[in-house]
């Protein structure tokens, strides 16, 4: 690579940003999980937005009352659990260690600032499926658990919806698996919303 134009391809997101370097080295960061495919050359930049580097104003943890319903396997049919202002791990001994299936969190949030929103899930075992507002704005299979929401939130109030689902393995252990220490199960946080500049 000489230097130029380049363009970023996250495969997982299906996104492609382009960006410019001037001597033909480039830097990543990578988090765990994640990949991405350079491609430079003779291509088209037409159609591909320009990197941007977001940088965060303000960044406010979200301490709100959750209403934790649960779904086991692949139903949807969901039953309360519990209404709860801290988030708890739902496989843990003194909760439901052998739960395997959907765990659904029903919040109102407080938007300070619409015009750059990131909602920041924290720790989630192990999928996390967001609407917000009632509309779908994405799933996160692995970390970071972070969202743009800028265009589905509005100032003052906002309904989120998170639904985490886990692996079978709570409740179907076998000869390999039984004494394994699994991970912890739901939405932990801290969640959080960060401003952008």
């Amino acid at each position: 690579f000489k230097g130029g134009k380049y363009i970023e391809y996250d495969a997982f997101e299906n996104t492609a940003i382009y960006r410019e370097s001037k001597t033909g080295e480039i830097t990543l960061e990578l988090l765990p999980y994640h990949s991405i495919v350079i491609i430079s050359g003779e291509v088209s930049f037409e159609n591909v937005a320009a990197g941007k580097v977001l940088s965060v104003e303000s960044t406010k943890e979200i301490n709100a009352e959750y209403d934790i319903s649960i779904a086991r396997g692949n139903s949807d049919d969901f039953i309360t659990y519990v209404k709860t202002s801290s988030l708890i791990n739902i496989t843990s001994a003194k909760n439901i260690p052998d739960f395997s299936g959907h765990i659904r969190y029903d919040a109102e949030v407080e938007i300070e600032d619409d015009k750059g929103v990131i909602l920041d899930l924290g720790y989630v075992g192990e999928t996390a499926e967001l609407y917000v507002n009632g509309v779908y704005s994405g799933t996160k299979l692995f970390p970071p658990y972070s969202f743009d929401i800028t265009n589905k939130v509005c100032k003052g109030k906002n309904k989120i919806r998170v639904i985490v689902s886990n692996h079978n393995g709570y409740e179907r252990r076998d000869a390999f698996s039984k004494y394994l220490l699994f991970e912890a199960s739901g939405l932990l946080g801290p969640v959080k919303i960060k401003y952008l500049k």
